[in-house]
């Protein structure tokens, strides 16, 4: 079986959302429905069979082996519950059968981002990396098949938080 892959699922979405911008504001039912129609036709042109589907800010491409959920206000279900996700906006989210992102607005990324590190250390978490520059972190660790990502930038607020198989 084959997986959806991730830049073909990006370039749905992106076609998707042009669409929606094309149809006027997005939120327009036809013009969901044109994006749809246009996101599938250009999957299945690239060997992929799925089914794409608009609901307001969120994006859903289900295939074979899995559906991929591209949006913003909630934090995919995906997430342990080990990793706390600092509280603010969810700018946006991607939800896939290989793991899950995302970007939430803080009003102290910094600080979002050492309590998600201490998180990830406190649960046995192992580090591979750690990076501070300025007002920018990036910290990577795994655990048994599964790896995390969090990235802070203290100048926009925004932390992303992204958590995935090995």
């Amino acid at each position: 079986m084959r997986r959806i892959g991730w830049r073909r699922a990006a370039g749905a979405v992106v076609l998707v959302a042009a669409t929606g911008l094309v149809g006027g504001c997005g939120g327009d039912s036809a013009g969901d429905k044109a994006g749809e129609k246009l996101a599938e036709q250009a999957l299945e042109d690239a060997g992929e069979d799925v089914d794409v589907d608009i609901d307001g800010d969120e994006v859903t491409i289900e295939g074979e082996d899995g559906t991929v959920k591209v949006g913003s206000g909630e934090v995919p279900d995906a997430f342990p519950d080990e990793l706390s996700i600092v509280d603010g906006d969810v700018l946006s989210s991607v939800d896939t059968p290989d793991g899950a992102m995302v970007t939430v607005a803080s009003d102290d990324a910094v600080a979002a981002f050492d309590q998600a590190v201490a998180d990830l250390e406190a649960n046995g978490w192992t580090k591979q990396q750690v990076t501070e520059t300025g007002e920018s972190r990036l910290a990577m660790y795994s655990k048994g098949d599964q790896s995390a990502m969090v990235v802070a930038d203290g100048t926009t607020g925004q932390v992303t938080y992204t958590i995935g198989a090995g």
